[in-house]
C-alpha cells in the first residue's frame, strides 16, 4: 500500500502543491496582521484595496508573461525555482517598509514574482498526471497547501508571531521555508522540456506557441476568463476585508477572528479535496455550478450572522464551498481544453484576466465602496459575485473524461478547430 504513493506523480503533486502553498500564504499573511498594520501606517481602507490591487496586476502580468515563456523555452523548473526564492526576499522585505508607498512597491514586486507558480506548476502537473487523476491532481495542487496554509494556519500563526513578536517580526520568519522549498525544488524536480507523450515529436518539430486571440477562441477560455474573474472577486471580498472587519466593525478580539478565518480555511480545505474529486465523476460544469451558487451565501454570513464564535465559524466552514471549485475553470477545463503545450499559457492567461478584474478592479472599486456607503459593501459585492459565477458557468462545455461519452459538446472541447469555430 506504501509502496503504492511512493510514485514520482505523487512526489510532484507533493512539491508542487506545497510551493503554491507557500505562494498563497505569503501573500495572504500580510491580510491578517492588518489590525495592527493600518492604526500604524495610518492606512485608509481604500489604501487597504490598492494594497491588494498592486499583488493582483503584477501577478496577471507576470503570471501570463512568464507561463507563455515556460511553454515556449521549456526551462519551467529554472523559471519556477527563481519565482520562489524572489517571492521569499519580497515577503521579508514587506516587514521592512516604513510607509504606505514602500508597501506597495514590494507587494507588487511579490506579485511578479508570485504570478508564474501556478501556470507553470500546473503544466507540469498536467504532464505527470494520469488521466483519471488530472481533475484531482490539479485541484489538490491549486486548493489543498493553499487552503491549509493561507487558510488555515495563517490566520492563527500570523495574529500568535505578531502579538509576540510584532508584525514586522513576523514576516521576516515566514519569508524562511519559501527559501527551503526553492532548495528543494532545484533538488529533486526533473526539469522536463517537452510535454510528454509529444515529447519525441517535440524534439524534432517544436509546437506553435498559441498567440492570446488563438487563446481566446475556445469557448471554454473565454468563459473561463469571465468566471474565473467573478470568483476572485468573491474570493478577494472575503480574504481581504474580512480580517479587518471582523475587528473593526464586528468587535472581536484578534485570537477569535484567527479562529474564524482558520474555519474558513480548514472549510476550503476540505472541499478543495472533494469538490475536484466529484468533478472528476459527476462533470465539472455541474459540479461547479451546485458549489459556487451556494458560496454567495458567506459574504452574507460574514456581516450577519450573530452567535457565539463557535457557531460562527462553523457557518464560515461550511459556507466556503466556492474556494474548492476554484481549480476548475482556472487549471482543470482549460487543461482539457488545449493542447498539453499551451496549457501554462492558457492558466496563465485565465489568471492573469482574473486578478486585474477580480483581483485588481473589484478591491479598489470595494475599497471606496466601503469608505462612501459603510464597511459591509465590499461583502455584498462578493455575494453578487459568486452567483454571477454560478450563472456564468452554465455555458461551458464539459470536459471531464468520465462525461465525454455524454454531451456532443466534448468533442468541440477537445477540437481546437471546431472550437475555434463555434466560439465565434
Amino acid at each position: 500500500m506504501i509502496k503504492r504513493w511512493l510514485t514520482y506523480e505523487n512526489a510532484v503533486l507533493g512539491m508542487l502543491s506545497l510551493t503554491f502553498g507557500l505562494v498563497f500564504f505569503d501573500r495572504m499573511a500580510l491580510t491578517f496582521l492588518l489590525p495592527q498594520v493600518v492604526p500604524e501606517l495610518g492606512l485608509s481602507d481604500t489604501q487597504v484595496g490598492l494594497l491588494g490591487a498592486a499583488v493582483g496586476l503584477c501577478w496577471a502580468i507576470s503570471g501570463y508573461g512568464f507561463g507563455a515563456l515556460a511553454d515556449r523555452s521549456g526551462a519551467r523548473k529554472r523559471i519556477l525555482v527563481a519565482m520562489v526564492i524572489g517571492f521569499s526576499l519580497c515577503t521579508f522585505f514587506t516587514g521592512a517598509a516604513a510607509g504606505f508607498l514602500a508597501l506597495l512597491l514590494v507587494r507588487a514586486l511579490m506579485g511578479l514574482t508570485e504570478g508564474p507558480v501556478l501556470p507553470i506548476a500546473q503544466s507540469i502537473m498536467a504532464e505527470e498526471s494520469s488521466p483519471k487523476r488530472l481533475g484531482f491532481n490539479m485541484g489538490v495542487l491549486q486548493n489543498a497547501s493553499g487552503t491549509l496554509l493561507a487558510g488555515l494556519v495563517a490566520p492563527v500563526l500570523m495574529v500568535a508571531l505578531a502579538e509576540r513578536f510584532g508584525w514586522r517580526q513576523s514576516m521576516y520568519i515566514v519569508a524562511v521555508p519559501g527559501l527551503i522549498m526553492a532548495l528543494v525544488l532545484a533538488l529533486f524536480l526533473r526539469a522536463r522540456r517537452a510535454p510528454g507523450p509529444q515529447a519525441a515529436a517535440a524534439a524534432a518539430t517544436p509546437p506553435s506557441r498559441l498567440t492570446v486571440r488563438q487563446l481566446l477562441g475556445y469557448r471554454n477560455i473565454w468563459l473561463g476568463v469571465l468566471i474565473a474573474s467573478t470568483q476572485m472577486a468573491w474570493l478577494m471580498m472575503v480574504l481581504l476585508f474580512a480580517p479587518l472587519y471582523l475587528v473593526r466593525n464586528r468587535g472581536m478580539a484578534p485570537p477569535d477572528m484567527g479562529f474564524v478565518m482558520a474555519m474558513l480555511g480548514l472549510g476550503a480545505l476540505l472541499w478543495g479535496l472533494v469538490v475536484p474529486a466529484l468533478s472528476d465523476r459527476f462533470g465539472r460544469k455541474p459540479v461547479y455550478v451546485a458549489f459556487t451558487f451556494l458560496a454567495a451565501g458567506l459574504p452574507l454570513v460574514l456581516v450577519h450572522f450573530n452567535g457565539p464564535v463557535g457557531w460562527f465559524a462553523a457557518a464560515v466552514f461550511c459556507t466556503h464551498l466556492a474556494a474548492g471549485s476554484a481549480a476548475i475553470p482556472i487549471s482543470i477545463v482549460p487543461a482539457e481544453s488545449v493542447p498539453r503545450h499551451a496549457v501554462a499559457s492558457a492558466v496563465g492567461l485565465i489568471m492573469g484576466i482574473a486578478e486585474i478584474i477580480g483581483g485588481v478592479i473589484a478591491p479598489v472599486l470595494a475599497g471606496a465602496a466601503a469608505d462612501r456607503w459603510g464597511p459591509a459593501m465590499p461583502f455584498y459585492i462578493g455575494a453578487g459575485a459568486a452567483a454571477l459565477s454560478a450563472a456564468l458557468a452554465l455555458f461551458l462545455i464539459e470536459t471531464a473524461p468520465s462525461q465525454r461519452g455524454r454531451t456532443a459538446g466534448a468533442a468541440v472541447a477537445l477540437n481546437p478547430a471546431i472550437a475555434n469555430e463555434k466560439a465565434l
